[in-house]
């Protein structure tokens, strides 16, 4: 029986490694980039790829944004030549491209849900910054 579990914990770490990896190849790509937070979750995403965080306006669902704050986000989009917003719901009100990312910290507990929920947050994000037009 323990065998059974030094497997799978072998298994998993091995998945671990894999997204380790891509994760370095992608913070190459898009270290310094300029982005905006519209969730204090998304520090981590933002430290863990070398993002400059231009704004941080953290939002939930509790809480209606000020006339002010959406000024003062477009303020910064517009100063800090920002072209993503990293967030969980935000409708367009500017130019810079809305990243929808899952912060992963909640929902369903499957089996591989936090490796699955880290590929497609990395999938965005290289699908954005990988893009021609940016």
């Amino acid at each position: 029986r323990s065998s059974a579990y030094q497997n799978g914990a072998k298994a998993y770490l091995e998945k671990l490694d894999g997204l380790k990896k891509r994760q370095e190849k992608l913070k190459q790509e898009i270290s310094g980039q300029s982005v905006i937070l519209f969730h204090e979750a998304y520090a981590y995403v933002a430290e863990d790829y070398g993002l400059q965080v231009n704004y941080l306006l953290d939002l939930d669902e509790e809480r209606q944004v000020s006339a002010g704050e959406v000024s003062d986000v477009l303020s910064a989009v517009r100063k800090g030549h920002v072209k993503y917003i990293l967030a969980e719901e935000l409708r367009k009100e500017s130019d810079a491209k809305v990243l929808y990312l899952d912060p992963l910290n909640r929902g369903t507990y499957e089996k591989d849900s936090y490796i699955n929920g880290m590929k497609k947050n990395m999938e965005i994000l290289e699908e954005a910054f990988y893009a021609k037009d940016h």
